[in-house]
């Protein structure tokens, strides 16, 4: 005859509390240790569950901070460049027929433009650095949490 279900069963010892059923300090030990029981499941099952969001709220975190330094040097830029026009920084020279002949950059307002820049973003950011990050429950995927933590702790070699 084959076998229908062939998991193995988890063998539970049996643990009796009702020695002496007679003594209200048994009643007492009875209760005790339940709720050291429950509360240390609670906090294994709240460990498990922080260890297993972790790396998903430091990718968010990461993202959202490169996205917030994207957008301020984009702002930054924009308002430095928003002063000058194409002829401020290059100059062309051309010959006598009107053809270019060479096109010159103009280093010292490009490089003072570059230097506003950076020390602007730098003080954009830090300004913003204690800025929050909202997280929206639907961006865990609770599958990849569990399969995460499965795989962390399963016995499998």
């Amino acid at each position: 005859m084959e076998k229908i279900y062939s998991r193995k069963r988890i063998k539970i010892p049996y643990i009796s509390f009702n020695r002496f059923p007679k003594r209200e300090l048994n009643i007492k030990s009875k209760r005790i240790s339940e709720i050291i029981l429950t509360i240390t499941i609670a906090i294994f099952a709240m460990v498990m569950i922080i260890n297993a969001i972790n790396p998903i709220i430091d990718k968010i975190c990461i993202d959202e901070s490169r996205n917030k330094a994207t957008l301020i040097a984009n702002k930054m830029t924009s308002e430095a460049i928003a002063n000058y026009t194409y002829e401020d920084l290059m100059t062309i020279h051309r010959d006598e027929q009107g053809n270019v002949t060479m096109i010159e950059a103009n280093v010292m307002i490009i490089n003072s433009i570059a230097s506003n820049v950076a020390v602007k973003i730098e003080e954009e950011i830090t300004k913003n650095s204690n800025s929050n990050v909202h997280i929206k429950l639907r961006k865990f995927d609770w599958n990849k949490v569990f399969i995460r933590y499965r795989a962390k702790y399963s016995n499998k070699t």
